[in-house]
């Protein structure tokens, strides 16, 4: 009996268990950060130069879809992911819709495969600015 109490006495490994018991989820939560990070990250920068494609092609400083597909390529952070642009030189309206798989947006698509769906998209319309003609007078 006197060494079962001593054993509950025990202190030892005490520190232990609790680590072991609450670095898991710890890992799980740094994990869920860095994934929550990356995820705003894209979409913003996906967001802003939609925006900007859109108010360029309002302005009539691109006029066709390959002209936004290169300025899209050139000022997206490309790196490993593949962003899908389509502009749509409406009536009235300038619309640019850029996605990404999300597979290619997050780490761990565990998380966030399920919410977002098969894409991360950003899209941005702004209304066609109309051009004014000079009058000779």
């Amino acid at each position: 009996m006197r060494s079962f109490e001593r054993f509950l006495r025990d202190t030892k490994g005490a520190v232990t268990i609790e680590f072991v018991t609450l670095f898991p989820a710890f890992i799980v939560l740094m994990v869920l950060f860095a994934d929550t990070s990356v995820v705003y990250l894209t979409h913003t920068e996906m967001y802003n130069a939609s925006r900007d494609i859109a108010r360029r092609m309002s302005t009539h400083q691109l006029t066709t879809d390959s002209e936004v597909v290169a300025y899209a390529a050139e000022h997206l952070n490309l790196g490993a992911r593949r962003y899908i642009v389509d502009p749509d030189f409406g009536e009235g309206n300038m619309k640019v819709t850029i996605a990404v798989p999300v597979s290619q947006a997050v780490f761990f698509g565990a998380v966030f495969g399920p919410i977002l769906g098969d894409f991360l998209t950003a899209t941005a319309t702004v209304q066609t600015e109309k051009v004014l003609k000079a009058v000779n007078s």
